[in-house]
């Protein structure tokens, strides 16, 4: 069975599409649409991440990411 097959891959996709209909900001639904094909490159894909990364991406504002990625930095 494919990656593309599996129920990981399935629980996903259906945790980024409940999560895009919270936004119809295009840079947040292409920033949900990396998450989803990056999780996929990985062996074993978590679907429990994409959905917290797609909430992260739907919730936080860019000022927020902003301040996350200075904390990260420093």
């Amino acid at each position: 069975m494919s990656r593309f097959q599996s129920p990981q891959f399935e629980e996903s996709v259906e945790a980024v599409v409940l999560r895009s209909l919270h936004t119809r900001q295009r840079s947040r639904l292409k920033k949900m649409a990396l998450i989803l094909a990056n999780s996929f490159a990985q062996e074993t894909p978590n679907p429990e991440e994409v959905d917290d990364f797609s909430r992260a991406v739907v919730e936080l504002t860019d000022w927020d990411i902003q301040i996350l990625n200075d904390v990260r930095v420093a």
